[in-house]
C-alpha cells in the first residue's frame, strides 16, 4: 500500500485578503463583533484511482476559545451533488475536521473535491489585566512556550544580546509593552517581498522587514528570552479596510492568563475584537490548515490543493466607550521648522490594569517622535504622554497653513488645530541629534555595530566614532545628511572577548560599553535558510557610566587575561 500526504501551506501562505463588506472602521476600537465566515479549499486528484483507494482530508476549523463563541458552524466536503460530513479530532489545542472518502475509483478520472466551512462567530475584545508579574522571580507555568522553535529562535545569542540591551525591565507588563512597541516601530511592513514565505525571528531582526508572521516571530523570540511564555496564534483580522489572514501572539501573564500581543497593529495586553482565532501553537510550523492523504493499493494519483479566499461579513459590531478620560494639548501657532511638544493626559476609568494603544495622526510634513504608543495604566491611574515634534520645514511666503492633529484612543478621538506661519524660520533651536537604535552583530568578519541616527538640522553634521579595546583604537567618521535618518554600520575585523568602548564625538557626545562575551562551547550555531550558521558570541551594549574609568581598568585586566588564555590555547 502506498500513502501520499500533501500539506497545503500554513494558514498565511500565501497571504490572501478576504472579501467583506466595504465598511471601514478603526479596528482597535472594536469591543465586540459578530461575523459570518466562509472558508474553503479545492482538492484535485490527477490520474485514475481504483476501488481500493481512499483519501483522508484534515481541515483546520473554528472552535470556541476564551472571548470567542461559535454561534453556528458547518463543515462539509463536496463532490458534485454528493456531500460528506466530517468526524473530528484535536491536534494540540486545535480542532480538525476529518473527511474520509472511500473507493476513490468511483469518482472517475481527475476528480475534484471541495471543502467548505461556514461559521457564525462572536468575538469579544480582551481588556483588563489583574496585575503585573516580577520577571526576576521564578515562573513555574507554561514553560514549554519558552523553548526555541523553528521560527522563534529564543536561543540565538544575537537576539539575546539585543533583548538584554533594549528590554531591561523586570516588570512583565512593561517588557511586553516595550517589545511590542519596538517591533512595531522598527520592523517595516513589506507585503510585496514577504507575503509568500515565513521568515524567522533572527532573519527578521537582520532584515528589519516582514509581514504579520515576521512581526510575531520576532516578538515571540524577545518575549521568550525575557522569560515570558509566548504562543503563536493563526486567524483572521481586520486592518481598517478589509479582513485578511493574520498571525499574532498570546503571552502568559500569571494571575491573568494568556493575553493578546499583536505587534503588527501595535497592540499588547489588549486585543481588539476584530481578531478571529483558527489555531494556536508554539510556532507557525505547527499550524496547518489542510492535510490531504491518499492511501493507494494500485494507482498513485497526484494531489493538488488550493485554498480559496475567506469571505467575511460583519453582522453586528460594538465599539468601546468610557474606558479613558483624555486631554490633548497642541500649540496654536508655530513657525517653520520649529521644535515643539504635544501633550496628552490619559486617565484609566477602570479598576484594572490596562495596556492601551494610542496614536497621534499628523500631516506628513510634521516630524513626530514615536507617533504610535502602547501605554500601561494602573487602576484609575492618570498618566502624562509627551511627543516631541518638528513643524514643516518649508512653506509659501505670505501664507499660513492650518493643520489638524488627531489623537486616536480605543474609545474616542480628539482633534486640535495648529497654524504654521512662514514669515520666520526656527533653524534648529531646541533640536538634537539622536541615536534611534543601536544593534550589535558578530560574524566571522568581526564585530558590526548598526546604528540609526536622526539629524533634524537643515545642514549636514559630522560624527566621529572611536572603538577602544586593549589600548588599540579604530577610528571612523560619518557625515549625516540634513533632516534625515542615517543608517551607519561600523565593523571591527579583529576582536577578542571582553569590553569594547565605543566613543561618539562631534555633533553628538555619547559613550557605550560593548561586551563581547566568551564563546560558549555548548551553544549550537543558529542556522537559517538565508544566512547559514551564526556565530556563537554576540555583544551586548549598555551606556557607559561616569565612573567607567575604574570599571574599564578592571575589565581591561580581565580582557588581557582572556587574551593570554586564548593565545595559550592557540600555542
Amino acid at each position: 500500500m502506498n500513502t501520499k500526504i500533501v500539506l497545503v501551506g500554513l494558514l498565511f501562505l500565501p497571504l490572501v485578503w478576504a472579501q467583506s463588506l466595504p465598511t471601514e472602521f478603526q479596528p482597535n476600537t472594536v469591543a465586540e463583533m459578530t461575523t459570518t465566515i466562509t472558508l474553503g479549499a479545492t482538492i484535485e486528484l490527477a490520474g485514475e484511482a481504483t476501488a481500493n483507494d481512499w483519501m483522508e482530508v484534515e481541515f483546520l476549523t473554528f472552535k470556541e476559545w476564551e472571548n470567542q463563541a461559535i454561534e453556528s458552524i458547518r463543515e462539509e466536503l463536496r463532490f458534485g451533488d454528493q456531500i460528506f460530513v466530517p468526524e473530528y479530532k484535536t491536534r494540540g489545542e486545535n480542532k480538525i475536521a476529518v473527511f474520509t472518502i472511500q473507493n476513490l475509483g468511483g469518482f472517475g478520472v481527475n476528480p475534484e473535491f471541495e471543502v467548505i466551512v461556514n461559521a457564525t462567530i462572536k468575538t469579544q475584545s480582551q481588556l483588563g489585566l489583574n496585575g503585573d508579574f516580577d520577571l526576576s522571580s521564578t515562573l513555574r507555568e507554561q514553560l514549554d512556550y519558552l523553548e526555541a522553535t523553528q521560527y522563534i529562535e529564543s536561543n540565538a545569542l544575537e537576539l539575546q544580546s539585543k533583548a538584554n540591551l533594549e528590554f531591561q525591565s523586570d516588570s512583565e507588563l512593561e517588557s511586553i509593552r516595550e517589545i511590542s512597541e519596538w517591533v512595531h516601530a522598527n520592523i517595516e511592513y513589506d507585503f510585496e517581498n514577504y507575503y509568500n514565505g515565513i521568515f524567522s525571528a533572527q532573519e527578521t531582526y537582520q532584515n528589519r522587514a516582514g509581514v504579520c508572521d515576521e512581526f510575531a516571530n520576532l516578538s515571540a523570540s524577545f518575549l521568550r528570552i525575557k522569560g515570558i511564555p509566548a504562543k503563536y496564534v493563526a486567524g483572521i483580522s481586520f486592518d481598517g479596510k478589509r479582513f485578511g489572514n493574520h498571525g499574532w501572539l498570546e503571552a502568559f501573564l500569571p494571575g491573568t492568563g494568556w493575553i493578546g500581543v499583536d505587534a503588527t497593529y501595535g497592540e499588547a495586553g489588549y486585543l481588539n475584537a476584530a481578531h478571529i482565532i483558527q489555531g494556536k501553537g508554539k510556532d507557525a510550523s505547527e499550524i496547518k490548515n489542510i492535510v490531504v492523504t491518499t492511501h493507494t493499493y494500485e494507482a498513485e494519483p497526484g494531489i493538488s490543493s488550493v485554498l480559496t479566499e475567506p469571505i467575511v461579513e460583519v453582522i453586528s459590531i460594538q465599539f468601546w466607550k468610557n474606558v479613558l478620560d483624555a486631554t490633548f494639548e497642541t500649540p496654536e501657532r508655530l513657525e517653520l521648522n520649529e521644535s515643539f511638544e504635544i501633550h496628552a493626559t490619559l486617565t484609566n476609568q477602570k479598576n484594572t490594569h490596562l495596556l492601551v494603544p494610542i496614536s497621534l495622526n499628523t500631516n506628513p510634513d510634521f516630524s513626530v517622535e514615536h507617533p504610535s504608543r502602547i501605554v500601561w495604566l494602573k487602576p484609575l491611574e492618570e498618566k502624562a504622554i509627551l511627543w516631541n515634534a518638528v513643524s514643516p520645514v518649508s512653506g509659501q511666503e505670505g501664507y499660513y497653513v492650518s493643520y489638524d492633529m488627531v489623537l486616536r484612543l480605543l474609545d474616542q478621538q480628539k482633534t486640535n488645530s495648529v497654524s504654521v506661519y512662514p514669515e520666520e524660520s526656527n533653524n534648529g533651536i531646541g533640536k538634537k541629534i539622536e541615536i534611534l537604535d543601536i544593534s550589535p552583530f558578530i560574524s566571522e568578519n568581526g564585530l558590526k555595530i548598526h546604528l540609526i541616527i536622526q539629524n533634524p538640522f537643515l545642514e549636514s553634521k559630522t560624527i566621529q566614532f572611536v572603538f577602544v579595546q586593549n589600548n588599540q583604537e579604530n577610528l571612523f567618521e560619518e557625515t549625516l545628511p540634513p533632516e534625515n535618518q542615517t543608517q551607519v554600520e561600523l565593523l571591527i575585523s579583529s576582536i577578542v572577548p571582553g569590553e569594547i568602548i565605543l566613543k561618539i564625538s562631534g555633533a553628538l557626545e555619547q559613550n557605550y560599553a560593548i561586551m563581547v562575551p566568551e564563546p560558549q562551547s555548548n551553544q549550537e550555531p543558529v542556522v537559517t535558510p538565508q544566512t547559514g550558521a551564526f556565530p556563537s558570541s554576540i555583544p551586548s551594549v549598555e551606556p557607559l557610566a561616569q565612573d567607567a574609568s575604574i570599571l574599564g581598568g578592571i575589565l581591561q585586566f580581565f580582557g588581557n587575561l582572556w587574551q593570554g588564555f586564548f593565545n595559550l590555547l592557540a600555542g
